[in-house]
C-alpha cells in the first residue's frame, strides 16, 4: 500500500508541474482536490481530465497532494471491491500495484485471474454494476461532484480516443471547450471502449511476478454462482410438488453435478432420488432454509472439485476452481474427456494457467487461457 501511494503521489506532482501558468498555492489546491485518481483512462491522464469547469466549483483550496493520493486509493479500492464479489482490500491493492494504479488494467488483470472467461463488462448488471461502482469510488474519494463525474465520464466513455487526443496536449481553455462539446453529444455510454482501451495499456509488471492464488474469494464466487442454479432450478419446478415431495430430495441428492448443465442436473438429480428414494409420508413445507440451501451449494461444489481432482492429480484447488468458474460449473465443458466413451482415445487434459509474461507486440490483458492444451 505504500508503494501504491507513492506511485499516485507521484502522479499528481507531475501532474502540478504540467499546469501552464505557474499556479499560486490555492490554484495548486483546487486542482488537485478536482482531479481525483479515477476514472476510465491512466492514472496520468485522469488527474488533469477532471479539470473541466463543471468539476472545478466548490472544490478545497488547501488540498495536499498526499493527501489526494490517499482518497484516490482509497476510491479505487472502493471500486474494485463492489465490481468484484468477495474481493478482499488487500487483493484490491495488490492488483492496483501490479497495474500501476490504472483502475481498468487492475480490473481486467482480476477478470483474467479469476478466469471469468463468461465476462462481458457490455452485459446489463456489469454495466449497472460498474456506474455503481464508479459513484462509490468518487464518494469514498471524497470528490466535491461524485455524481457529475459519473455523469461526465459515462457520456464520455464512447469518445475516449477524442478525449486523448485533447488531452495529449498542455491544459488550455480550447480544451477544456473541446471537451464540453464532447459532453454536450449526449452520447451512449459504452464502458466496452474504455474496457478495450485499457488492453493497450499493458502495466511494467505481471501478475505471475507477485505469486499468490486467492482461491478463497474465487471458490466463494463459484458459490454464488451454484446458488444462482439452485434458485433457477427452483423457479422451474411446480409449486406444490415442491412443497409436498420435491424439497426433500432437492436437500438429499440435488446436486449440479452431471452429464448436463448444472440447473437440469439439480432437476434430473432430485426425480432421480424422489423416484427412487421416495419417502412414504413427507412434510410439507413452505420453505427452503438458506443455512440448507448453502449445505446443499457446498456439496456441490466439492463434488464437481472432487470429480476433477480424482481425474486429474496434477490439478492444484486454485486451478480446479479456475477451472470451474470458467466453465461456470458445466462438467462436460471443464472436462475435455467428459464423455470419453464415445470418443476413440481421451484427450489431454487441459489445465488452467495463470497470466504470461508479457510480450512485444501482443496485449498483456487478455482472458487467461485456461483451457490450453499442454503436449505429453
Amino acid at each position: 500500500r505504500t508503494r501504491l501511494l507513492s506511485m499516485i503521489d507521484t502522479f499528481y506532482r507531475e501532474a502540478c508541474d504540467m499546469l501552464v501558468v505557474e499556479a499560486t498555492p490555492a490554484t495548486r489546491g483546487r486542482f488537485l482536490d478536482a482531479g481525483v485518481c479515477i476514472g476510465l483512462l491512466d492514472p496520468n491522464t485522469l488527474v488533469t481530465s477532471d479539470l473541466h469547469p463543471g468539476l472545478m466549483d466548490n472544490v478545497s483550496e488547501d488540498t495536499k497532494p498526499g493527501e489526494m493520493a490517499k482518497r484516490s486509493l482509497d476510491g479505487l479500492v472502493a471500486f474494485l471491491i463492489y465490481f468484484f464479489s468477495y474481493l478482499a482490500g488487500w487483493e484490491a491493492v495488490r492488483y492496483l500495484l501490479v497495474a500501476d494504479a490504472d483502475l481498468l488494467v487492475a480490473a481486467r488483470l482480476i477478470v483474467a485471474d479469476r478466469g471469468m472467461m463468461g465476462f462481458s463488462v457490455m452485459s446489463l448488471a456489469s454495466v449497472a454494476a460498474f456506474e455503481a461502482a464508479l459513484r462509490l469510488a468518487a464518494q469514498v474519494a471524497k470528490h466535491s461532484q461524485p455524481e457529475r463525474l459519473v455523469s461526465v465520464w459515462m457520456s464520455l466513455s464512447s469518445q475516449l480516443q477524442q478525449v486523448l487526443s485533447f488531452l495529449s496536449v498542455m491544459q488550455t481553455q480550447t480544451q477544456g471547450m473541446n471537451i464540453q462539446m464532447l459532453l454536450g453529444g449526449r452520447s451512449l455510454p459504452d464502458p466496452g471502449k474504455a474496457w478495450n482501451l485499457a488492453a493497450s495499456r499493458p502495466p511494467h509488471s505481471n501478475i505471475a511476478d507477485m505469486p499468490y492464488e486467492a482461491t478463497r474469494s474465487l471458490r466463494m464466487a463459484l458459490l454464488d454462482t451454484i446458488r444462482i442454479f439452485y434458485l433457477r432450478a427452483l423457479a422451474r419446478l411446480p409449486r406444490a410438488e415442491l412443497r409436498t415431495r420435491y424439497h426433500r430430495s432437492m436437500l438429499m441428492a440435488g446436486y449440479c453435478y452431471g452429464p448436463f448443465d448444472p440447473v437440469s442436473n439439480i432437476i434430473v438429480n432430485m426425480i432421480w432420488y424422489d423416484v427412487m428414494f421416495a419417502a412414504p409420508h413427507p412434510p410439507v413445507l413452505d420453505m427452503i432454509g438458506p443455512k440448507s440451501l448453502t449445505r446443499l451449494e457446498s456439496r456441490s461444489f466439492y463434488g464437481l472439485a472432487s470429480f476433477l481432482q480424482t481425474r486429474y492429480h496434477d490439478l492444484s484447488e486454485h486451478q480446479l476452481v479456475q477451472c470451474l468458474v470458467a466453465s461456470c460449473a458445466h462438467l462436460s465443458v471443464a472436462d475435455p474427456n467428459f464423455d470419453v466413451a464415445n470418443k476413440g482415445r481421451a484427450q489431454v487434459p487441459r489445465k488452467p494457467t495463470r497470466l504470461q509474461p508479457p510480450q512485444h507486440g501482443t496485449p498483456t490483458l487478455r482472458l487467461m487461457q485456461h483451457f490450453s492444451v499442454q503436449s505429453t
